[in-house]
């Protein structure tokens, strides 16, 4: 007796499990012979698919490499170079901040217009190749000139990665857990670059974190596995006017948290009890990453508003309190409010599965929101009144436009 699918009928209704020749079997059936075995399709992921714990974690890994990438190095260590080589009070922070700036934009855009499914990782691999590169060279150029190239490269590489990442991420955690894999993933990396050998280390250990965060992120999106085009959350949220105010709400938080945190920094008073000191920096990483994670769980739920509320808030309460000489508490206040909104900026475009949203929120709330917020606060010494009651009113009346604009398939 000749085996299954070896005779001339077999072929068209025994379909050996084992065997993974399934579109060739599709072929092969007959219209008028239908059989209710399973098929292989080019299925989408829908919002409610639970992809497999190993792409979650993979996901995670991904986020928390990226984000400390940019923490690390593009915030820190590009910026620690320059000055050991070209002497404290060099004048060419600003040309290589702005160069940074406008490389980030470009590099977010170009992502946009080359994204394709099917080139998805190469060309994530290829971000995360230069992204590593930017680190390595630090070490070795000495000339304004070559930091402006290394600069250039640094904010390109950082926006071309960002946006591909945001564009895969539903599709590797599910809507249903993309919450939580972000937080856990923002958590990690506020975490490792708040840990006081990361913060208080030389432009070389920073350095080499970054080309580490590189290495590893290449290595993360490389195994994305998951098949099947993203089927992203829509609604008011993801229409016109909703993504103008969703846009509008992030560049404030980025723009205000820019500005607070680059007085922190420049004020040597209010640094020493904020991000000085082993105890202070540990528990600020501890606060970074628990805030991640309760940022991740509500995101779970959909509750977004309420997300930018609490991290609104616990900004200006953050400020108010360092303001009155309580720096420690405000620091903790601070890193947990800057972990909620970090966690929002990547959950808005990602659970959207479109990477033209990425676009549009890391080139306009994430890059020009960080230029406006250093911008305000270079001939500042403290943070206005005025700035914290703008912030307050533009949130909250944002939030209430939104609650009276939304209509359609609820998206909270």
């Amino acid at each position: 007796m000749k085996e299954p699918g070896k005779t001339a009928w077999g072929k068209y209704f025994f379909y050996p499990v084992a065997e993974t020749g399934g579109w060739d079997q599709c072929k092969a059936v007959r219209v008028n012979h239908p059989v209710n075995f399973p098929t292989a399709t080019k299925s989408s992921v829908t919002e409610e698919a639970i992809p497999p714990l190993r792409s979650r974690v993979t996901a995670v890994v991904a986020v928390a490499a990226t984000y400390a990438y940019f923490l690390v190095f593009a915030q820190f260590g590009l910026l620690h170079a320059m000055g050991e080589v070209l002497g404290a009070h060099h004048d060419w922070l600003r040309p290589a901040m702005a160069v940074m700036g406008g490389a980030g934009i470009v590099g977010s855009v170009a992502m946009g217009w080359a994204y394709h499914e099917e080139r998805r990782r190469g060309l994530m691999g290829a971000g995360y190749l230069v992204a590593g590169f930017a680190a390595v060279l630090v070490m070795v150029v000495r000339t304004p000139g070559a930091f402006l190239v290394v600069a250039g490269l640094t904010g390109g590489a950082t926006g071309w990665v960002t946006v591909g990442l945001a564009a895969q991420l539903l599709r590797e955690t599910g809507g249903r857990q993309l919450g939580l894999c972000l937080g856990i993933g923002t958590g990690l990396a506020y975490a490792l670059c708040n840990l006081p050998p990361v913060f208080a280390g030389d432009a070389k250990t920073q350095a080499m974190v970054g080309l580490g965060a590189a290495a590893v992120g290449w290595r993360a999106v490389r195994a994305f596995a998951q098949p099947g085009e993203p089927e992203g959350a829509t609604g008011f949220d993801y229409s016109v006017r909703g993504g103008v105010l969703w846009i509008l709400l992030l560049l404030a938080l980025v723009a205000f948290d820019s500005a607070a945190f680059y007085l922190i920094q420049h004020t040597p008073e209010l640094k020493a009890v904020t991000w000085t000191g082993g105890a202070q920096l540990v528990a600020n990483a501890g606060v970074h990453l628990i805030a991640g994670v309760l940022a991740g769980f509500a995101l779970n739920l959909r509750r977004v508003a309420g997300v930018a509320l609490v991290a609104m808030a616990g900004l200006l309460g953050a400020v108010v309190l360092m303001g009155r000489g309580l720096g420690s508490p405000g620091a903790l206040l601070y890193a947990a409010a800057v972990s909620g909104y970090s966690t929002l900026l990547v959950y808005y475009p990602a659970r959207s599965g479109r990477v033209q949203w990425a676009v549009l929120v890391y080139a306009v709330a994430g890059w020009i929101g960080s230029a406006l917020g250093i911008g305000l606060a270079e001939n500042l010494r403290n943070v206005p009144v005025a700035m914290m009651f703008a912030l307050g009113l533009l949130v909250v009346g944002l939030l209430g436009v939104r609650r009276r604009l939304m209509s359609g398939p609820r998206v909270q």
